[in-house]
């Protein structure tokens, strides 16, 4: 890029606008993973056990993008059931009526993960799914609509995933050319605090 730079081909001497590097993935052990330590997760074992959804979703739910992060199969667990979890609401809680309290928790789901996304902040964008899904869970209600927002928001982390309910809910767009969600800024307060 410097050198179509200096030869006048691009309009700009840094093609990124700033640089994130990518933390290390460690063994169980916390040590470097490597053959001689014996220490060393296979990607297809773990990927035909758990599923690449659950996988990506626990790689960025480790932590910090640019922090060194130590593998935990018992999180990886978690983070498959936290998925499997979001079948079951797609099965058992949709409903036409739509639920106050799960549409404030959606709006804030939408704004915090606009904003940690936007950061590159995806261990806390995971983990505000999971309080959605705690939230929907709680009130045993979901209306279609909100439960497409919801896979919207859950796409990038979880696509097979996604896109299989996005089928099943009979959508004849496909999930990826979908708009990101807005939220509405009156829903983002609550009515009570306690």
């Amino acid at each position: 890029h410097k050198f179509l730079y200096d030869q006048w081909f691009v309009s700009s001497p840094e093609p990124f606008q700033r640089l994130v590097h990518q933390g290390m993935v460690l063994g169980a052990d916390g040590r470097k993973m490597s053959k001689r330590r014996w220490n060393i997760i296979d990607p297809m074992e773990v990927i035909e056990k758990y599923g690449a959804d659950a996988v990506r979703t626990y790689l960025m739910f480790m932590g910090p993008v640019e922090q060194e992060k130590v593998w935990n199969d018992g999180a990886l667990a978690g983070v498959n059931k936290f998925l499997w979890r979001i079948w079951k609401v797609a099965e058992q809680y949709v409903h036409n009526e739509k639920n106050d309290l799960v549409e404030r928790a959606l709006h804030k789901a939408i704004k915090w993960l606009t904003d940690d996304m936007e950061a590159l902040k995806y261990n806390t964008a995971v983990s505000k799914l999971m309080i959605l899904l705690n939230s929907i869970k709680e009130q045993k209600t979901i209306t279609k609509g909100q439960l497409e927002q919801f896979m919207i928001l859950l796409f990038p982390f979880a696509p097979k995933t996604t896109r299989t309910i996005w089928e099943n809910l009979w959508n004849t767009t496909d999930i990826e050319y979908t708009p990101w969600p807005t939220f509405d800024a009156s829903m983002l307060v609550d009515e009570t605090i306690s």
